[in-house]
């Protein structure tokens, strides 16, 4: 089982505010990356349209948000995680 955390973007957006907390979001995602909970993290193909990761377990996805500066700051309006039950893992 993996876990999704989704974002959605605040409106209006405020770009200029993001770029300004991105170094410390990225700072706080290395942590869960080094920990081998965060699989992967990313904005959607229309940033607008929010962002997505997938981590290894529930609570670290919670406990990534909850302290995430672009939620803290009022960048995201809403977020939410979802258990994903993965059924395709291609071979290595």
């Amino acid at each position: 089982m993996k876990y999704l955390l989704r974002y959605e973007m605040a409106e209006p957006a405020d770009m200029e505010k993001l770029r300004s907390y991105f170094a410390e979001h990225k700072r706080r995602w290395a942590v869960y990356e080094s920990k081998g909970s965060l699989l992967a993290i990313g904005p959607m193909e229309n940033p607008m349209d929010g962002a997505l990761g997938i981590f290894t377990n529930k609570a670290d996805a919670e406990e990534f948000a909850e302290g995430d500066p672009f939620v803290l700051n009022g960048l995201i309006s809403k977020w939410d995680v979802t258990g994903w039950a993965e059924a395709l893992i291609p071979e290595k």
